[in-house]
């Protein structure tokens, strides 16, 4: 296993190339007269990036960083939020389930209730389990089963 002590630690990704360097490797390759590989080597970056960059750029005529997307945009927008905290202090014995046809029917959007349950918890947000669950009446437990009192 290694110890991650070299120059990208292991629980990283580097750093993707800058737009400048981007630029002038695009600028010089276009200048002409130097392959892709002897250009790699030049500005020591992989000759597999340039022929991406190259191919990116032949594609989409794009060279710059793409923006990174943390996959599809929440459908739980802020007002959907507010309107469950709103929900969730008006009763606080809803259940997930209440909770989830709540939404489907005034706000026409669907969440699983696991999905939810998620939400709830990252909000701080406390909610019933379900309608009929009785208060637990499990006893505590002394630390190593000793009995207290008695013989």
């Amino acid at each position: 296993m290694q110890s991650g002590s070299g120059d990208c630690p292991l629980n990283q990704m580097p750093e993707p190339y800058s737009n400048d360097l981007r630029r002038k490797f695009v600028e010089v390759y276009d200048s002409g007269g130097v392959s892709l590989k002897e250009l790699a080597k030049r500005f020591r970056v992989s000759e597999s990036w340039a022929k991406k960059l190259s191919a990116r750029r032949s594609k989409t005529g794009q060279i710059e960083v793409r923006s990174w997307q943390h996959g599809p945009k929440s459908r739980v927008t802020a007002a959907i939020r507010a309107w469950m905290r709103e929900q969730m202090g008006r009763q606080p014995d809803l259940t997930l389930q209440e909770l989830q046809q709540r939404l489907e029917r005034e706000h026409r959007l669907h969440l699983s209730v696991g999905w939810i349950w998620v939400l709830l918890r990252r909000w701080g947000l406390r909610h019933k389990k379900n309608r009929s669950a009785r208060k637990s009446k499990t006893r505590a437990r002394t630390s190593g089963g000793v009995r207290r009192g008695g013989n």
